[in-house]
């Protein structure tokens, strides 16, 4: 376990790297990985990752049950998860570190990347539908959070939220896969954008306080007006059905509650909080085209 630990350091910059690292240029000894670091390179542990992965998944499979769109979620979420390894590969690289984890996180990218691509092409020839559209669009999304991760600022609002938006372009994806028409199907990774932006202003608000510092304020309520009006604006139009606003005040209600409360709650439980009321905003959403 000691290896672990030195291993683990190294990567999160806190310390250097010990006999397990290899510094550039010199000869690696073979590495054996073990079980319990494929585990942990294998799957991210965000909480929010994934139930933006799980929002999106489930919209696109209940409202477009078709073989198409479960071919799109095998390379949607083998594309997802492929960003974790990548993200430990790249960032030991950078840092000269050679480790056990390292090796499992250069298999693990290599497998991801196999099966996403391999779905991707099976896609590309079977469904002649363009439910690329919504994959190129988050491809920079996706970059520029990968850029912020190797800069060491992947906490930041725009890295967040980049990557919460390319993550919420798998429901669009699937849902043109499965038979939709483009527009409305784009009109999902819109509402699922505002979703992860009044997720991520929530939680980051919440935290900001709970260190004593200066929450966001009337600002956390300007992001909420905005959405707001945006999906009011939508439903008038006919876009998007009426009961979507529903959903939004949900989230407004979660956050309203998360204000007043004068307890100190971990990040992990703030990440469950958030996929709780992220799979009940998505229960509405699907109520609400279900009965449109």
């Amino acid at each position: 376990m000691a290896a672990h630990r030195v291993t683990a350091a190294a990567i999160s910059g806190r310390g250097p790297p010990g006999n397990n690292a290899a510094a550039p240029g010199s000869a690696a000894r073979p590495l054996t990985v073990r079980a319990q670091t494929l585990r942990s390179v294998a799957l991210p542990t965000e909480h929010g990752a994934w139930g933006f992965l799980a929002e999106s998944a489930l919209i696109g499979l209940v409202l477009a049950p078709a073989w198409g769109g479960g071919l799109a979620a095998v390379a949607g979420v083998s594309a997802f998860l492929l960003g974790h390894p990548l993200r430990i590969l790249l960032l030991d690289r950078q840092r000269g570190v050679v480790s056990e984890r390292t090796q499992a996180a250069a298999w693990l990218a290599a497998f991801y990347a196999t099966v996403a691509a391999a779905a991707g092409a099976w896609l590309w020839v079977a469904v002649p539908r363009p439910w690329w559209l919504p994959v190129v669009g988050a491809l920079p999304l996706a970059a520029l959070q990968l850029v912020a991760t190797l800069r060491n600022t992947a906490r930041t609002l725009t890295a967040q939220l980049a990557g919460a938006v390319a993550v919420a372009a798998l429901a669009p994806t699937l849902l043109i896969a499965g038979g939709w028409p483009v527009a409305p199907a784009l009109w999902f990774w819109l509402l699922l954008a505002l979703r992860a932006l009044c997720a991520i202003v929530t939680v980051r608000d919440r935290l900001r306080r709970q260190k004593g510092l200066a929450g966001a304020g009337a600002a956390l309520w300007a992001v909420y007006a905005a959405c707001g009006l945006t999906v009011a604006g939508l439903a008038a139009r006919g876009a998007v059905p009426w009961l979507v606003l529903a959903g939004f005040g949900l989230l407004a209600a979660q956050a309203a509650a998360g204000r007043h409360s004068r307890q100190a709650v971990p990040p992990q439980r703030l990440g469950l909080e958030s996929l709780a009321s992220g799979l009940a905003f998505t229960v509405m959403l699907l109520v609400a085209y279900r009965g449109s």
